[in-house]
């Protein structure tokens, strides 16, 4: 038998990476709530999808800061757009 020695495409690499950082993410989160209820040992279960809600979560908030500051950099553009306009008017 030989090896698997198919070279991964970038869409496997990518979904890797995704699934391993938000089962890093997950892990941490659960460890975090099992410092304050160490009761809760079922909570394992739920790595994965704790990780991944929380990738999105990160997704969403990068979205969030990328729209505002695209909004600012159109408004200081309309704003020395029309600077512009005024100084050609008057000269």
């Amino acid at each position: 038998m030989q090896p698997n020695t198919i070279p991964k495409d970038f869409l496997t690499s990518i979904l890797e990476f995704i699934y391993t950082a938000a089962n890093f993410i997950g892990q941490k989160i659960i460890d975090s709530i099992l410092v304050i209820f160490p009761n809760a040992q079922s909570l394992h279960q739920l790595t994965e999808p704790i990780g991944l809600l929380a990738i999105i979560t990160i997704i969403l908030i990068i979205a969030q800061i990328a729209k505002k500051v695209a909004w600012i950099i159109v408004g200081v553009g309309w704003i020395l757009i029309f600077i512009r306009v005024v100084i050609l008017m008057f000269s």
